[in-house]
């Protein structure tokens, strides 16, 4: 799966294809960067916006947990 844009990417690509593993990872990275929520680069109500949001609010030791 992956989630189509139509405003400009982090990267500066118009209608780029996000994956999930990407908005994730930039997600995490934002995280230890130490960037706040609202920097989410991701359009409100998106596929990538709640992917980049989950993955910034769940520590490391947590994502890779079996459920």
């Amino acid at each position: 799966m992956s989630i189509s844009r139509s405003d400009p990417s982090p990267a500066g690509q118009a209608e780029a294809e996000i994956s999930p593993a990407t908005a994730s990872r930039a997600g995490r990275h934002a995280r230890d960067r130490g960037d706040p929520a609202e920097a989410n680069p991701y359009p409100p109500g998106s596929d990538a916006h709640r992917l980049w949001r989950r993955a910034w609010e769940t520590p490391d030791d947590e994502s890779n947990s079996a459920g």
